[in-house]
């Protein structure tokens, strides 16, 4: 069966802004790990995301300005503008969270544009970890590194156009036809990563910091 999804990384354009960490919400790794953080009264999550939370920009890049549409952040989040989030409303995305972000710059003033982190909710396990022969970084719950991409056929069944891959946290991947329509559209800041094209050099946020030709 083939596998039509590619990785959702950030291209690190020149001069684009790039933000430190995440502000205002202290269980980060409930995103990582695919869990539910957006506010749902019917249902409310373990850790509920807040509407004050920040991401500003980093003062060792005093030059480095260019809002993109898609941010870099040592998170290693998926964090995007405005004009991405409409359009993946309109292109009708199942199960996953946006949560917004106030992006600050330089001088400590918040931007216009809104920012949202795209949050797959719940992740899915494809792996067929015997055969990737991974590393973990707590067992049987993050791996660290891996030397092949393997999928288990028997798990690749309807998947969505974004979601977020089981044990590997912070990786999101998106379908071929949706990164083309995203590129189409305009947006600017995206990269996408084949999955084969890292193996053996799998390690967290690797993929946020790699520049995509």
């Amino acid at each position: 069966m083939s596998f039509d999804h590619v990785f959702w990384a950030v291209d690190k354009a020149n001069n684009a802004a790039q933000m430190n960490g995440l502000e205002g919400f202290d269980d980060d790794y409930m995103i990582n790990s695919g869990r539910p953080v957006a506010p749902n009264p019917e249902n409310p999550p373990k850790s509920e995301f807040p509407d004050n939370t920040t991401l500003h920009w980093d003062r060792s890049f005093p030059k480095d300005t260019i809002m993109t549409d898609t941010l870099e952040n040592t998170n290693g989040f998926i964090v995007v503008s405005s004009k991405t989030k409409e359009f993946l409303t309109d292109y009708g995305i199942p199960n996953v969270e946006l949560l917004p972000v106030t992006v600050f710059n330089h001088r400590k003033r918040a931007v216009k544009t809104p920012y949202y982190i795209i949050h797959p909710v719940p992740a899915i396990d494809l792996l067929d970890i015997e055969a990737c022969d991974v590393k973990w970084r707590r067992p049987n719950k993050a791996i660290k590194e891996m030397a092949n991409f393997v999928l288990d056929a028997e798990k690749m069944i309807e998947l969505p156009p974004i979601f977020r891959l089981g044990l590997m946290t912070g990786y999101l991947l998106v379908h071929r036809k949706l990164a083309a329509a995203m590129d189409a559209h305009g947006l600017v800041g995206n990269g996408w990563v084949e999955p084969k094209s890292l193996e053996g050099e799998w390690l967290q946020a690797s993929l946020s910091y790699r520049r995509v030709e």
